[in-house]
């Protein structure tokens, strides 16, 4: 992928697969890590100005030996069960993902199309002096231009870092503190502000919310690149 950006120089991917313990089918999943690489042109070192993670889930595969993608997204872990509304025992998207994105479903197009894999995003954190300048988009854009050859749609939850975590009740003062020192470093934005910038931003990248959610979004990776 070519990209233009004036700040970033080399965006630096790894792609692993993760074992969780008591969990079946985890060989159907790949776990993506990308780091937005800045070059100092005094010495040639490298600083990171963002970091991107997703998983992709080989829909295919699950079919072929005969895993419910439902189960896997819930075995694995509690970020991946989030999507599980999206998916039928048939391991195809429901009709919120096509209503979503206007399309219109003709005959064999949903197994066509679902049988082969989906993107799933997890984190997006950019550091605070490189806000603005386009690195978050380019991180999302490089993941979704990477796996678009197996993936017909991405999915992401527009929910701010800042505030991961802060609808537990039983949460430590640390981690408190750390909510805390977030708001403060987003200027206090509080929780409906921070979300709407995030939807803004991932709308850029070509994501639009989900029918029947607030924050949950797809992006169309056939079309995206066209």
């Amino acid at each position: 992928m070519i990209f233009k950006n004036n700040l970033v120089h080399k965006i630096k991917f790894t792609h692993t697969k993760d074992i969780y313990s008591g969990a079946s089918g985890e060989e159907f999943i790949d776990y993506i890590k990308g780091e937005a690489m800045i070059e100092d042109i005094n010495d040639g070192s490298h600083s990171v100005a963002g970091r991107i993670s997703a998983h992709y889930v080989d829909i295919s595969e699950c079919d072929n030996n005969r895993y419910s993608v439902i189960d896997i997204l819930d075995e694995v872990s509690h970020t991946l069960s989030e999507y599980i509304p999206f998916f039928n025992e048939r391991n195809e998207f429901k009709d919120s993902i096509y209503k979503s994105l206007n399309i219109d479903l003709k005959d064999g197009e949903r197994k066509i199309w679902d049988n082969d894999g989906v993107l799933i995003f997890d984190t997006l954190d950019v550091e605070k002096k490189y806000r603005g300048e386009g690195v978050g988009n380019l991180l999302l854009d490089s993941v979704c231009h990477d796996y678009r050859r197996n993936s017909r749609f991405a999915l992401l939850k527009a929910f701010p870092l800042q505030y991961v975590g802060s609808t537990d009740k039983d949460l430590d003062e640390e981690k408190k503190a750390k909510i805390e020192k977030g708001k403060i470093e987003f200027k206090n934005r509080n929780f409906e502000t921070s979300r709407k910038k995030l939807i803004e931003l991932y709308k850029k990248s070509g994501f639009e919310i989900i029918s029947g959610t607030e924050d949950f979004m797809v992006c169309d990776l056939r079309y995206k690149f066209d």
